[in-house]
């Protein structure tokens, strides 16, 4: 019977594995539906601004992190007369989401050793002004931007490819655009280094202290042509669909584009594929061994 149990979950795990490589071979098989490429320049109509720190760029977009110093749990494995334990402990750092409370030993040491008891470890609120829809702390602050003659918008999602690969971030100018003087001023923050504000003792940070980087795209990198690559709504809105949507700097056709995808998916299938037929493997390898 037992047999049979692991029989059934490995191969439930690797079946699962499998369907999602067969998702995407067959979005290598199909290539990008309901899209449009638009090439041209891109024109700020709307700078972003950030409210909640009163900053506001030349720029389309606002690129800011929160980070919050918090205690966190950490594991520990301990090996004891031929069997393995795993123990948590307390450490404390930088984090950009709310780490929560917990019970946890002390120190690393403590949880080594059993040494005492565990305590109570509780963090602050992490303040909700700085956190997205997904409770992080990466946050992306747009204004309103238009690509090409046509006056097409560019929606968020695409926007937000301002801070890939083929495009140089900075940190965000002191004074920006638009710097009132208290700025951050609501969250006990001050502006420590360029792009940077933080509370005030920064060298020997408190539970609870925040850390907020701003970062932003430079002007000269939104010269020159760019395209886009999304589906285009009824409002004349270019967004990223359900399949794909990039942001390329120059002119790339849709052809290249849904060559680019094709490649991407195939790449994802064929590693989603190898890791099920893996899983197959080690598992039916494992249960002859100890079985």
């Amino acid at each position: 019977m037992k047999r049979i149990v692991e029989y059934i979950c490995f191969g439930l795990i690797g079946g699962i594995v499998i369907l999602i490589s067969i998702y995407f071979l067959i979005g290598a098989l199909n290539g990008m539906q309901d899209v449009v490429a638009v090439t041209g320049k891109i024109k700020v109509v709307t700078p972003a601004k950030d409210d909640v720190l009163g900053l506001t760029d030349m720029g389309p977009v606002i690129f800011r992190e929160t980070e919050m110093y918090q205690y966190h749990k950490e594991d520990i494995r301990v090996s004891k007369g031929g069997s393995t334990y795993y123990y948590q402990y307390a450490e404390k750092g930088f984090f950009n989401s709310p780490q929560g409370d917990f019970e946890a030993y002390e120190s690393k040491s403590a949880a080594r050793s059993l040494f005492g008891s565990t305590k109570d470890f509780k963090n602050p609120p992490f303040p909700k002004e700085f956190l997205n829809e997904r409770g992080s702390g990466k946050v992306v602050i747009c204004g309103t931007a238009e690509i090409g003659e046509d006056g097409i918008k560019l929606g968020k999602s695409l926007l937000r490819y301002l801070e890939g690969a083929e495009f140089t971030m900075e940190d965000m100018t002191v004074p920006a655009y638009n710097t009132p003087k208290d700025a951050g001023e609501r969250f006990g923050l001050k502006l420590t280094e360029k792009g940077v504000y933080a509370s005030e003792d920064s060298g020997q940070p408190k539970i609870g202290d925040l850390r907020v980087i701003c970062k932003v795209v430079p002007q000269e990198n939104l010269e020159g042509e760019f395209t886009a690559v999304g589906k285009l709504s009824d409002d004349n809105t270019l967004e990223e669909n359900d399949d794909y949507g990039a942001l390329y700097k120059g002119v790339v056709t849709l052809e290249e584009a849904n060559r680019n995808y094709k490649k991407d998916q195939f790449k994802t299938g064929i590693l989603f594929l190898a890791l099920g037929l893996g899983i197959y493997a080690i598992g039916f390898l494992v249960i002859k061994v100890f079985n």
